[in-house]
């Protein structure tokens, strides 16, 4: 984990941090945990990549799957 003393470049920089960072003062003494919003804009940048490739991700989403709601709770006796 990283770790930062909160000062006033700390307020000026605001996303310099792009991993989950342990936040101290100048005596040491621990303040918090900062743990930077993962969106898809900066998940490049923190070095995550997804297993599938975008064309699976896509067949996967067409697929089909699973039976209507009505026909899982008449076969629970819930109709």
């Amino acid at each position: 984990m990283t770790r930062a003393i909160a000062g006033p470049t700390l307020r000026e920089q605001p996303n310099q941090f792009t991993e989950p960072t342990e936040l101290r003062d100048e005596s040491g003494r621990v303040l918090g945990y900062y743990h930077p919003l993962v969106t898809p804009g900066n998940l490049a940048g923190m070095g995550a990549q997804s297993p599938f490739s975008r064309e699976e991700i896509e067949s996967r989403r067409q697929q089909q799957t699973g039976r209507p709601l009505k026909e899982i709770l008449e076969r629970l006796g819930q109709s």
